[in-house]
């Protein structure tokens, strides 16, 4: 390894030549070289990533509505099972219990059915919670058919996210895909009101749209 010469003045005017000792690879942090860093994917790059991106969109645009759409009922359902308010604002717990489950079961299923298995085990959540909703289950079941909507909510969220953030551009990609999600909870709440109140359709309705989404 090369060595480099320093060149030492002494008091009586000598010069020395004294070689110091090479650098260890430890003060360096890494051999010299130009440092190599991996090609980030884009949303349109490869072209597979655009159906992929997209169907993260379409995720959120699902999940917004989905958040949104338990305030609009809220009224509705307490006339329909004769509730009262604080009852029937369990509704609001059911989700956050998923999202818990979620996030201890995030790792785990992700290291055992990848992202592939998120973008089955996600919707299927969803569509477990909206077709019981769709048959207007006693109270205590709609309670717990909430708990699976959060759970879909809570994987998909950081899956989509984890992925679209590792991406160039990422905070542009990102920024889009919560736009879509606030669209989907600004959404929901029109359509569900529109059709229980306008089109004198019963809550539950609302849900048959939720599960052709």
């Amino acid at each position: 390894m090369a060595t480099t010469r320093v060149i030492q003045k002494t008091r009586d005017s000598n010069l020395i030549a004294l070689e110091a000792l090479p650098h260890s690879q430890s003060d360096t942090g890494s051999p010299s070289g130009p440092e190599i860093f991996p090609l980030l994917e884009k949303w349109n790059q490869p072209r597979v990533n655009i159906h992929r991106t997209f169907a993260t969109f379409w995720s959120f645009l699902v999940m917004g509505a989905n958040d949104a759409a338990y305030g609009a009922l809220i009224p509705y359902l307490e006339s329909y099972y004769h509730l009262s308010y604080t009852v029937v604002s369990l509704v609001f717990l059911s989700p956050l219990v998923g999202y818990t489950v979620a996030a201890f079961l995030n790792h785990r299923i992700h290291y055992t059915f990848g992202q592939r298995g998120v973008a089955i085990i996600g919707p299927v959540c969803h569509l477990i919670a909206y077709i019981i909703n769709c048959i207007h289950p006693p109270y205590p079941v709609l309670v717990v058919a909430f708990i699976f909507a959060g759970l879909g909510n809570g994987l998909e969220d950081a899956a989509w996210n984890a992925w679209i953030g590792n991406m160039a551009n990422a905070n542009e990609v990102l920024g889009v895909l919560h736009g879509i999600y606030g669209a989907g909870a600004v959404m929901s709440p029109l359509v569900a009101t529109s059709m229980i109140a306008k089109g004198g359709l019963p809550w539950y309705y609302f849900y048959y749209v939720m599960v052709s989404a």
